[in-house]
């Protein structure tokens, strides 16, 4: 009976929202032309589930930024799972005109040679589900560095 009690009590905790902590394995991973000239970014966004259950991901709706502008938007169904109480590494990839991100600025020959280094802001909800589905905000921003000579080879 005790144990009963216990296992109804535990089964009511509300909640908690996953928390986005990193994006981790950054990197530029190829060139491709259409309208624009593209670079395709890949990365693992780093996720903690607080909660006693599971949780499983079913979209992930973001805005990506790089450096104050809004550069490609990411819809995307998934079928992933959170397990209770621990970090989840979620892979994404998305095309970043480089247009727009490098628009304005034209590099001398020694800073091509050089790194730049550019301001990543995801922002956006990811949809998670426990029974019933929840959209949790997700806002992350980091710095990553873009090695300028990767592009002279274009």
């Amino acid at each position: 009976m005790f144990l009963l009690i216990i296992s109804t009590f535990s089964s009511c905790e509300k909640p908690e929202t996953p928390e986005f902590r990193k994006m981790t394995n950054v990197k530029f991973e190829s060139i491709h032309v259409d309208k624009d000239v593209h670079v395709n970014m890949l990365g693992n966004a780093l996720l903690f589930n607080p909660n006693g259950f599971g949780l499983d991901i079913t979209e992930m709706d973001f805005d990506v930024f790089v450096d104050g502008k809004k550069v490609t938007h990411i819809t995307q169904p998934l079928q992933a799972t959170m397990k209770a109480n621990s970090e989840f590494s979620l892979p994404m990839a998305f095309d970043i005109p480089l247009m727009e991100v490098f628009k304005g600025v034209k590099p001398t020959i020694a800073e091509m040679l050089t790194t730049r280094e550019i301001k990543v802001k995801v922002d956006g909800t990811l949809t998670v589900k426990a029974g019933v589905s929840v959209k949790v905000p997700v806002s992350y921003e980091d710095k990553y560095p873009v090695p300028l000579k990767m592009f002279l080879n274009f």
